[in-house]
């Protein structure tokens, strides 16, 4: 909201009482509108000016109100005797010169430079809430960043699978090393691999010519370890979907791809039409974009961060207790 006007109760009838001025106005407007202001308030004068216009246009409505407002200080207790006399000798002189006027036209010209006084304005400022992305950049970072952690998925999905058809995983089975730690450190590494590239598109989104803002960094923090615990869950899972590089490549990005598809990579969530956006309920990639919107510039609270960070971590371990299943029996056969 930009500017509000408030009028006082009982205004329209102290538009009849001119002699007292138009009363007290109460004007809201955003501090940084100075210019829509000044308009404002000239708008607000004229508009008074045209009402005591059409008021004096009608002589015998004059002499009217007049004839009232002499009544009301006659019967008022609240002004002094000095204040009193003045203002009733205003109006009786005035009641005699509306009895002697017969040209209207001219008797409204005279009143309108008369030098009655408009209502007094007061100004309050207000500030318009930030309810949006102050920046395109604020809604194509993040998922820029889920683009990112797709193409780590599927880079140690390949190399897993790699180590498994050049024989690594048979050297391991003789080895002083587990089919545990092997992929403890495959998950490691693909978590750390997935946090740095996070961690770097943020750091260029804070330039200059991004200016993508960071009030809160904490929830942004939740965000990059709950996105890359998700994302080392998916890695262990794709890894299984093939049983050469070839395949596992293009099976892999054929499901991530799927994923952004109906996640919000390719058309921003809040422009996707109702029946997609149910469907992107199942894709991570949702869930993934919309934490890193609430940390950045939805603001949302921990409590609201709470549901999209936990579909993430549920995601993660149920993909990587699949996937790590599924690779030790491949790893023994």
């Amino acid at each position: 909201m930009d500017c509000f006007l408030v009028l006082p109760q009982g205004f329209e009838k102290s538009l009849d009482r001119f002699w007292e001025g138009g009363g007290e106005l109460r004007m809201g407007i955003d501090p940084t509108k100075q210019a829509q202001s000044g308009i404002l308030r000239g708008l607000i004068m004229r508009t008074w000016f045209e009402l005591m216009h059409q008021r004096f246009m009608d002589v015998e409505r004059s002499r009217e109100l007049v004839s009232d407002g002499i009544e009301q200080l006659e019967q008022s207790e609240e002004l002094g005797w000095m204040e009193k006399g003045v203002l009733l000798t205003f109006l009786r002189s005035l009641d005699d010169m509306l009895g002697n006027v017969s040209d209207e036209e001219g008797f409204a010209q005279g009143a309108q430079g008369g030098g009655f006084n408009g209502p007094e304005i007061v100004t309050q400022d207000v500030s318009r809430d930030s309810v949006g992305p102050r920046s395109a950049f604020e809604v194509t970072f993040p998922s820029g960043i889920l683009w990112a952690m797709i193409a780590c998925v599927s880079a140690f999905a390949v190399s897993t699978v790699r180590e498994r058809t050049h024989g690594t995983l048979l050297r391991l089975n003789v080895a002083p090393v587990t089919h545990s730690h092997f992929l403890a450190g495959k998950a490691l590494a693909a978590f750390i691999a997935c946090t740095v590239v996070t961690l770097m598109l943020l750091a260029i989104s804070q330039l200059p010519a991004f200016g993508v803002r960071f009030d809160e960094p904490g929830k942004v923090a939740l965000a990059v370890i709950c996105n890359s615990l998700c994302f080392v869950g998916i890695t262990m899972l794709v890894s299984t979907l093939g049983k050469t590089e070839q395949a596992v490549g293009g099976l892999s990005w054929g499901v991530l791809l799927i994923m952004a598809m109906f996640g919000g990579g390719m058309i921003p969530l809040f422009i996707m039409p109702d029946w997609l956006l149910v469907l992107s309920d199942f894709s991570p990639v949702k869930w993934g974009i919309t934490a890193f919107e609430g940390a950045i510039w939805r603001d949302y609270s921990y409590a609201e961060l709470a549901l999209p960070c936990g579909i993430l971590l549920a995601v993660g371990v149920v993909g990587f207790l699949v996937g790590v299943f599924r690779l030790s029996k491949q790893g023994r056969a």
